[in-house]
């Protein structure tokens, strides 16, 4: 993940290498390693762009707990950006969340 930027509508913007896995259009999972065995889910995004070598995509929504960790990808700091990871799947919690928000 080469980091994150703000945008009017997205938490932030990440741009990846681009990958089989993602298709412009898919919604995707955030997580950040706080120790190296364990993965906390910290956010839900939006792949917005599929290029032939870089992939866009908006974190859309960012679980409270986690703001700090997302502001800290936003300026890049490389101890952040290293133990980011994003999956092309959304767990149960995830999706539960996202309901929660749109009632």
């Amino acid at each position: 993940m080469n980091g994150a930027a703000r945008d009017g509508r997205a938490k932030a913007v990440c741009l990846i290498k681009t990958s089989s896995n993602f298709r412009q259009g898919d919604l995707v999972s955030f997580y950040f390693n706080y120790r190296e065995d364990l993965e906390h889910l910290v956010g839900i995004g939006l792949i917005t762009n599929v290029a032939e070598k870089i992939t866009q995509i908006e974190l859309s929504y960012v679980f409270d707990k986690h703001k700090e960790i997302v502001n800290k990808l936003i300026e890049k700091e490389d101890d952040v950006l290293g133990r980011m990871k994003i999956k092309s799947q959304i767990p149960e919690k995830g999706l539960s969340e996202l309901r929660k928000e749109e009632m």
